[in-house]
């Protein structure tokens, strides 16, 4: 039986080392939809698809959470 994947997605995003000069998932998935003109609210698959594109250790669970967030407008100073 498949139980699906139950990791708290904040750990998962916590664990990655985001490029210099982006201070966490937030600043870093804001960054790549403002270059690939994706709005998050309006598209959050396109923009789950971005993000992974963008860094291909995110996996799905973790990437549609953060899409999620920054749709929300969440982010500005926050953390995973």
């Amino acid at each position: 039986m498949l139980e699906g994947d139950r990791r708290d997605p904040r750990v998962a995003l916590a664990e990655i080392e985001w490029p210099e000069g982006d201070a966490d998932a937030f600043a870093w998935g804001r960054r790549v939809l403002a270059e690939r003109r994706v709005d998050a609210r309006r598209e959050t698959v396109a923009a789950v698809r971005a993000l992974r594109e963008a860094e291909p250790r995110l996996e799905l669970k973790p990437a549609t959470y953060l899409a999620e967030r920054l749709a929300a407008g969440a982010g500005a100073g926050a953390s995973a």
